[in-house]
């Protein structure tokens, strides 16, 4: 990410600092970042523009600050292991709770996430991205071993991608709708390692 800023040192520049990242968090949720401009974060936040521009030289390095935090909190907010006695069931919808309660805690999140079409943003959205398939690329690796490296990358992007596109749904609670995208993640992992591991054999087989 090329964007910087700068860290506060002290205790109230941390206050104005957090100020600042909170009042942009709301105003990206409720209005969209292209619309969103740092007059209308000072404003919002109360502090003068020129205060904001001593953290943040410009909106992108803002976006790419509310980003770090949001990558560092994320990691945190799901298991640091897996347990291959829990059913792979109960850990996917474990995971699917978790982002989506991150989602309901972090106003711009789902923002982020999912609405960044514009090719100025991709390497933020990325990073994001990063974390959630890396991560989920884990889970692949305790429950299925057959898979290889680049067999669990392909499954962990896919999976991101479906979480993404049914989050854009609308009409259905909480509940319901990590219900479904649990439901479409769990068929298609079982489907993809049935169809790489049973091509596997199969391209060994024709090999003999």
């Amino acid at each position: 990410m090329t964007a910087s800023w700068n860290a506060p040192k002290q205790e109230r520049s941390r206050r104005r600092f957090d100020q600042l990242l909170e009042s942009a968090a709301a105003l990206f949720a409720k209005h969209g970042i292209d619309v969103v401009s740092t007059n209308h974060i000072a404003e919002h936040a109360s502090i003068p523009i020129g205060s904001l521009y001593q953290f943040f030289p410009s909106k992108e390095s803002l976006l790419a600050a509310l980003i770090d935090q949001y990558t560092r909190e994320m990691a945190g907010a799901f298991p640091a292991a897996f347990d291959p006695a829990v059913p792979f069931e109960i850990v996917v919808g474990g995971v699917v709770d978790a982002l989506i309660e991150f989602d309901v805690q972090h106003a711009a999140f789902g923002q982020l996430l999912v609405h960044l079409a514009s090719p100025r943003y991709t390497a933020y959205v990325r990073i994001m991205q990063d974390v959630i398939v890396t991560y989920v690329e884990l889970m692949l690796g305790v429950y299925f071993t057959a898979l290889n490296d680049e067999q669990r990358r392909r499954c962990a992007l896919v999976g991101f991608g479906v979480v993404k596109g049914l989050s854009e749904l609308t009409g259905l609670d909480r509940a319901l709708l990590a219900t479904e995208i649990t439901t479409v993640l769990i068929a298609y992992v079982h489907a993809f390692v049935a169809r790489e591991t049973t091509a596997g054999v199969n391209d060994k087989s024709g090999k003999q």
